[in-house]
């Protein structure tokens, strides 16, 4: 248990180093591929409502899939975490990027009393960061757990993983509590889990 720990620790460093020392042009071209196979998938064309993430620090690029989302009459939810009860709710995007604050961990959210959540159980398709991927579906995050916890409340939900080609990894030492997600998307196509 301890070493898969360590190894979950040094894979952590090792992609979130690469990932820093991405260009833009490093960042936009990959993002533009990955959003065109968002914008593909049938998951999203049926999707009523979608859950993204707003990407900081050279995470795959999700302003553009948001922005078609809303064009298109899709409700658009992004992550408010609560830090002090490990939560995070659905929060109900009216317009991106619209007027959104620095929330918890520097990453943009709707401000406090300015959003509806949206219920879990009413999402079709949540994009889902990560630091790396494995082929079976599992993400290592940041560590804190805050997806693991609100991905199953998401029961109806297609869920995927956005990635650059290179966070996708042989393992990603899975625990017992990390979620499955059903696709994998980088720029070099789609990978279908379950």
């Amino acid at each position: 248990m301890e070493l898969a720990k360590e190894e979950r620790k040094n894979l952590r460093q090792e992609m979130l180093a690469h990932r820093r020392a991405l260009s833009t042009l490093e960042v936009l071209g990959p993002s533009a591929a990955v959003g065109r196979a968002v914008l593909q998938l049938p998951a999203f064309r049926e999707a009523r409502t979608v859950m993204a993430y707003v990407a900081v620090r050279n995470e795959v690029a999700t302003g553009g899939i948001i922005r078609y989302a809303l064009a298109a009459g899709k409700r658009v939810a992004v992550p408010v975490t609560e830090p002090e009860n490990k939560v995070m709710v659905a929060a109900a995007l009216r317009a991106y990027p619209g007027k959104l604050v620095r929330g918890a961990f520097g990453i943009p959210e709707p401000a406090p009393g300015t959003y509806e959540v949206v219920p879990p159980e009413a999402i079709d398709l949540v994009l889902v960061p990560g630091v790396a991927f494995d082929a079976t579906g599992y993400r290592l995050g940041y560590g804190l757990g805050f997806y693991d916890r609100f991905l199953p409340l998401a029961r109806r939900a297609v869920t995927a993983g956005l990635a650059y080609a290179f966070q996708l990894c042989p393992t990603v030492y899975p625990a017992a509590h990390d979620y499955c997600l059903h696709l994998v998307i980088t720029e070099d196509g789609i990978i279908k889990t379950r």
